[in-house]
């Protein structure tokens, strides 16, 4: 039960960075754009 637990966090945090990762190349590509 607590191996599920972790693997569900593992999965969740590699969500989480995928996203944060995401939303960087969104910011810098809209800064090219208005720049």
């Amino acid at each position: 039960m607590i191996i599920l637990v972790i693997h569900m966090n593992g999965k969740n945090l590699c969500l989480c960075s995928l996203t944060i990762k995401i939303l960087k190349l969104m910011n810098t590509l809209l800064l090219n754009a208005t720049s």
